[in-house]
């Protein structure tokens, strides 16, 4: 960890915080782009009607999912 302390340019405020350089053990796909982090298997798109109706899409599909196996 690398400690790092910040303060507010107006208020004089001091913070500090830590830099964690982090690597994940999973495996690496050649449709992943460096950086990107997880591709999700399904890509589901929530329509503007489902936010208006304040709909889960996501939620929704997911739980078809489960019940199709």
């Amino acid at each position: 960890m690398t400690p790092i302390e910040y303060e507010l340019p107006n208020t004089k405020i001091k913070t500090q915080f830590s830099i964690v350089n982090l690597e994940q053990d999973v495996p690496k796909k050649a449709n992943q782009i460096f950086g990107r982090g997880i591709i999700p298997d399904h890509e589901i798109l929530q329509t503007f009607e489902d936010f208006m109706k304040n709909r889960d899409t996501q939620l929704e599909y997911t739980l078809k999912l489960i019940e199709q196996k």
